[in-house]
């Protein structure tokens, strides 16, 4: 005979244990530079930057790399190409600046690129955040002539950036290089280098307030408190009685 409430208890622990876990949405695209692959940029050590007000989740990174024809390698060789993702860029900048770093291998024919995952399951909190990649010989940057810049809402683009070589040699750890701005445009052609980032926006908390009571709730609450009264008089009338009696009985 208690089956059914059994049964129904445990559909609705199943329930509550169900909304415990937080559901998470497929990522979406964060700051994207793309088009089709056009001409290698190459340079000892290349940027991009974006500026995030929201924090992050899942966040993955990747761009749009190659090899270029070169008479020092074999059609069949690699490179390797060492990206680094920073909270500067720049002179001073060093590894209490870091967030990440990894290394990729670059191949494939001469004059083809593909899109290289450099970071993924990231977590970052709102900030700006520079993507450096040191690249080594042969090992290009893709640009593209007719590229295309996708923001997300709260997120902005703060351009792509280039090792000064007039400044003198570079330095050792890619990130505090000299560098200049690349003049990036939509016409006739531009340098901006193809990237993407995507994640998933962590909501900021909600902010629980308690509602205040209605009509219905106020006429409750009267009505509670008149029924509690009523009891404790009542039972403080018997006591009375009770202590009367009792002193009646002494006479």
């Amino acid at each position: 005979m208690h089956f059914p409430h059994r049964a129904a208890i445990t559909s609705i622990a199943g329930i509550l244990l169900a909304c415990s876990f937080p559901c998470h949405a497929a990522a979406e695209p964060l700051i994207q530079y793309g088009g089709s692959p056009s001409a290698y940029f190459s340079s000892p050590d290349l940027a991009i930057g974006w500026h995030q007000s929201s924090s992050t989740q899942g966040v993955t990174i990747s761009a749009t790399l190659g090899l270029y024809q070169s008479t020092s390698r074999s059609s069949d060789a690699t490179r390797i190409a060492t990206a680094y993702l920073t909270t500067a860029l720049g002179p001073g900048t060093n590894s209490g600046n870091l967030v990440s770093t990894n290394t990729v291998l670059v191949g494939g024919s001469p004059n083809t690129s593909s899109a290289y995952t450099l970071f993924s399951g990231l977590n970052l909190s709102p900030g700006s955040y520079y993507l450096t990649i040191s690249e080594g010989n042969d090992v290009g940057w893709l640009t593209s002539s007719s590229p295309s810049l996708y923001q997300a809402s709260g997120d902005s683009y703060l351009g792509a950036f280039s090792a000064d070589l007039t400044r003198g040699t570079v330095d050792p750890y890619g990130p505090a290089s000299h560098f200049y701005s690349v003049a990036d445009s939509y016409s006739p052609a531009s340098y901006g280098l193809l990237f993407s980032v995507s994640g998933d926006p962590v909501a900021p908390p909600a902010v629980s307030v308690a509602p205040e009571p209605g009509g219905g709730g106020l006429v409750a609450i009267g009505a509670s408190a008149a029924i509690l009264f009523g009891l404790l008089r009542r039972r403080s009338h018997l006591a009375v009685q009770r202590v009367t009696c009792r002193s009646s009985r002494v006479r």
